[in-house]
């Protein structure tokens, strides 16, 4: 019986090693709210334009590739406007990925919540309460502390790079930010309002996802956002404010819009 055991666990060494030569490097598998992570790296506690909320946490692993669109984001916003306040990260993803509590997706390492630019300049001291610490919507109006120029330079910076998927903001912050495009669009203005998903409890960050690497083959796509700006959009989750759980498993299996 011991040999029979002993077979079975040296098969499937085996088996696993033959996978991982099969798949080399970092890996995102499965969908955004099913999936895992392999070989991944943490991003630094800070850099330059950027600190990270809640390094003693370890969530802030991912994919290669979303660690070099926010770290060259932050870079540019850095550069753009030098002396200002950085970017704060919340949440990316688990060492291995799978279940993040308090997500129903940052599973795969291709999520990543950011908090939006202030215009009082004001950084969240890393380590206190348990999460982003301003909501820059109040009684269903955008607060003065919410700065429109530098979020949506920001926003339309990473948009720019082709990868970013979905962006979930809160309805009326995506409102204003339609409202500070203008009506005088062109692609690239109507890009990135289309990848701006409204939806709620996205009031304090901003939660950016990324497309499947090239190199993951075996991470699950998202359905595209529908075509068009989306500015008419009062709630891109036709389920209402708050869904229920049986309501996020409908999403989860359909793979439309999933945000945390």
């Amino acid at each position: 019986m011991r040999g029979i055991f002993l077979i079975f666990i040296i098969s499937f060494v085996n088996i696993s090693l033959a996978i991982a030569d099969t798949f080399p490097g970092e890996q995102s598998v499965g969908f955004y709210s099913a999936g895992s992570l392999v070989n991944s790296e943490i991003t630094p506690a800070a850099g330059k334009g950027y600190v990270v909320l809640y390094p003693a946490r370890e969530k802030n692993f991912s994919s290669k590739e979303l660690r070099t669109l926010v770290e060259g984001s932050t870079n540019e916003m850095a550069d753009r406007f030098p002396g200002l306040d950085r970017i704060q990260l919340g949440d990316f993803s688990a060492n291995s990925g799978g279940f993040l509590a308090g997500h129903a997706s940052h599973q795969n390492g291709l999520d990543a919540d950011l908090s939006y630019f202030r215009v009082d300049h004001r950084e969240q001291i890393p380590g206190t309460g348990d999460g982003f610490d301003e909501s820059f919507v109040v009684d269903g109006k955008i607060t003065p502390n919410f700065d429109s120029r530098r979020n949506w330079e920001l926003i339309q910076f990473m948009v720019s790079s082709g990868i970013v998927t979905r962006i979930f903001v809160d309805p009326m912050i995506k409102h204003t930010l339609c409202q500070w495009a203008g009506t005088d669009q062109n692609q690239s203005i109507t890009e990135t309002l289309r990848v701006l998903r409204p939806y709620s409890n996205h009031r304090a960050h901003m939660h950016v996802r990324i497309a499947c690497p090239k190199e993951s083959p075996r991470c699950t796509a998202q359905v595209p956002p529908p075509p068009g700006d989306g500015c008419g959009e009062v709630e891109t989750n036709s389920f209402g404010i708050i869904p229920s759980l049986a309501e996020r498993l409908f999403l989860k299996i359909v793979g439309t819009e999933i945000p945390e």
